[in-house]
């Protein structure tokens, strides 16, 4: 026997779980996290309402667990526990639409999806920073005949060049957007793709409404809900569409609201939000907060000028688990039959209980969105001040590109050596430039703990 080789096997073996220790979590991804029994301010999750660490949510779940079990019934079942069909009701209820499909996550949505209407288009669209999970999703599920072309990231100008020369005459045109772009912390300029996509018979547009969902919007109701579009008519069948009045509409409206694009007049961008930076301070936050919207108020919301279907996960701020398709009652029932016939499973029944609450605060508790927005605000301001080039909008996302990889891996360690947590990923890329430097912000948040953060951020790139 090579025992020299048993025992170097057994102390590589020693040090990958050394290794392991040092990134184990021993509690909740809350504004404060615990690794080695060391406290760190964690920067680097996506819960962004903090409604992980509910005690509303979590106390949902726990009930869920004495009434219903650990498990759900298999999906062919008919009987579902009631937590699933809550999930449903309440997605429904904030999209304002007939019905809702609750999914194992929002991978497993959005190809159900791809699936239900790959009849419908002809060319695929998508922008650049579209997750990698879609794009080998769609690579997989679609016929070689459906081309994937890519357009420059939030760029409406190259779609519209994009769409000019490749797509042929009687081809349906689909394009796939994030509401927001996890990795580079931008919104994407529906309005914008709306004004382009109308002007082709037939198109549609599919939105990821995974980290919109909760922030973005008076209702959180996300991306459509902030450029004041109607969303009760997403995710519709073609007779859904033959009954209703969906493309009838003023498209000199389109315009109205702008983005965050930087095709548009530096006045709309200023006056987006309605925040007056120089009152802004941490005072603010024990005082009337302010939530993101651009829709002024009693201005009704404008119809969906193109087939728009959307998906979203329920992992993100919602704080629960899972993905959910909401649309009309022949849409959601379509897909449902999908699912049964893949023998998809459904989240456990009290993860699903959680969730249902997570829905629920995000409808009807604003105070939490609104100290959430209230610290983008602040964070990205101060960044701005002290020199460093981030978005112009109050999405709880921070990206950014300080030179070589090495340099990056460099200021991530400095951070965690001071007790901060933020996320480094070697193969995003950002304006062009490989790697970035990732910071999330919660609403939990405290204000001493974003001055940290700014000060630890400074002192790494002296």
């Amino acid at each position: 026997m090579n025992y020299s080789f048993s025992y170097k096997s057994n102390k590589i073996n020693q040090e990958r779980l050394e290794i392991d220790k040092m990134f184990q979590l021993e509690g909740p991804p809350d504004s404060t996290v615990t690794i080695g029994g060391k406290d760190y301010l964690y920067f680097a999750g996506d819960d962004y309402l903090s409604f992980q660490t509910n005690p509303e949510i979590l106390s949902s779940a726990c009930e869920a667990v004495l009434r219903f079990g650990i498990s759900s019934a298999p999906f062919q079942s008919k009987y579902i526990p009631s937590p699933i069909h809550n999930v449903e009701k309440m997605a429904a209820e904030l999209y304002q639409t007939d019905n809702a499909i609750y999914c194992s996550s929002n991978e497993k949505a959005f190809e159900i999806l791809i699936e239900s209407i790959q009849s419908s288009f002809d060319r695929i669209f998508v922008d650049e920073c579209c997750q990698d999970s879609q794009i080998k999703m769609l690579q997989h599920f679609l016929d070689s005949k459906k081309q994937i072309l890519f357009f420059k990231h939030n760029d409406p100008n190259h779609l519209d060049e994009l769409l000019q020369k490749y797509l042929q005459p009687k081809e349906r045109p689909l394009l796939i957007v994030d509401g927001i772009f996890p990795f580079t912390g931008k919104i994407a300029p529906v309005d914008l793709y709306f004004n382009i996509l109308k002007n082709y018979e037939d198109a549609s547009l599919i939105i990821d409404d995974s980290h919109s969902l909760g922030i973005l919007g008076e209702n959180g109701c996300g991306i459509l809900e902030h450029f004041g579009y109607q969303t009760n008519k997403i995710n519709q069948t073609a007779e859904d569409l033959d009954q209703s009045n969906l493309f009838d509409t003023d498209f000199h409206l389109l315009n109205q609201y702008s983005s965050d694009n930087a095709i548009l007049p530096e006045k709309s961008k200023k006056n987006r939000f309605q925040v007056n930076a120089n009152e802004l301070s941490f005072d603010y936050f024990n005082k009337e907060r302010f939530i993101q919207t651009s829709n002024e108020p009693n201005v009704p919301k404008k119809p969906l000028p193109v087939k728009t279907y959307l998906i979203a996960s329920l992992s993100k701020a919602i704080g629960g688990f899972g993905g959910i398709i909401p649309g009309s009652e022949s849409f959601v029932e379509r897909l449902r039959e999908a699912l049964f016939q893949q023998n998809d499973s459904i989240p456990p029944t009290p993860i699903a209980a959680a969730t249902a609450k997570g829905l629920h605060l995000s409808l009807h508790n604003k105070s939490i969105r609104q100290k959430l927005l209230a610290n983008a605000h602040y964070l990205k301001d101060q960044m701005r001040q002290v020199g460093f080039a981030v978005e112009e909008n109050l999405v709880p996302i921070l990206v950014l590109n300080l030179g070589t990889n090495q340099n990056m891996r460099r200021i991530h360690q400095y951070m965690f050596d001071n007790n901060i947590i933020i996320s480094f990923d070697p193969n995003q890329k950002y304006q062009g430039a490989k790697g970035i430097l990732r910071t999330t912000l919660l609403a939990m948040h405290e204000p001493t703990m974003l001055d940290a953060l700014i000060h630890v951020f400074c002192k790494a790139i002296q």
